[in-house]
């Protein structure tokens, strides 16, 4: 089965569970998504669909609730997070801050639980955004072509298509006449 009918199966099973039946919470050891996405990390911050802020301390019974943290993490907010918080909650100020997307880069998905994976989902339907859109561009495709592009310009400069001698007298048809 190549990607593109993976993704595709994924994506159908997706639309056949019903929204109510995800889940939007973190439990450990629960995995009701097996399957995920490869979503790209920033494709899903510039759309809206994610945020990527410096560390706040969420947790309203400390001392140091909202307040910036010094440690080098970061949190991933959804749109869903953001729409089901009050207005006085940390994620309203979390979200006034911007941070890198590189620590969630590498291998993002598999970093995520399932109740965040979900309300990624959610937030691609609520903002009518299609999820096939915002996956990451598979490395295989640019580097054909790219390959194809240095075929393409190595023929128009003629550059490595002449041929010996021996090779065109042995069999004529085989190359054109301006390659001879």
């Amino acid at each position: 089965m190549n990607l593109q009918e993976n993704i595709r199966r994924i994506l159908r099973e997706e639309i056949e569970l019903n929204s109510t039946e995800r889940v939007y919470d973190y439990q450990e050891g629960r995995d009701t998504v097996p399957e995920k996405l490869p979503f790209d990390i920033d494709k899903l911050v510039n759309s809206g669909v994610v945020f990527v802020t410096p560390a706040i301390d969420g947790d309203p019974n400390s001392e140091t609730y909202k307040e910036w943290l010094e440690e080098p993490y970061t949190h991933l907010i959804s749109l869903r997070n953001v729409e089901h918080s009050s207005k006085n909650s940390w994620v309203q100020k979390a979200i006034t801050k911007r941070a890198s997307t590189e620590a969630w880069k590498d291998n993002f998905v598999n970093k995520l639980y399932d109740g965040k994976y979900n309300q990624i989902l959610w937030s691609l339907e609520k903002l009518g955004i299609n999820p096939m859109n915002m996956l990451i561009k598979q490395e295989e495709d640019e580097e054909l072509t790219e390959y194809a592009r240095t075929l393409k310009n190595a023929r128009q400069q003629g550059v490595g298509l002449r041929f010996p001698k021996s090779a065109i007298k042995a069999n004529p048809q085989r190359f054109r006449p301006y390659n001879r």
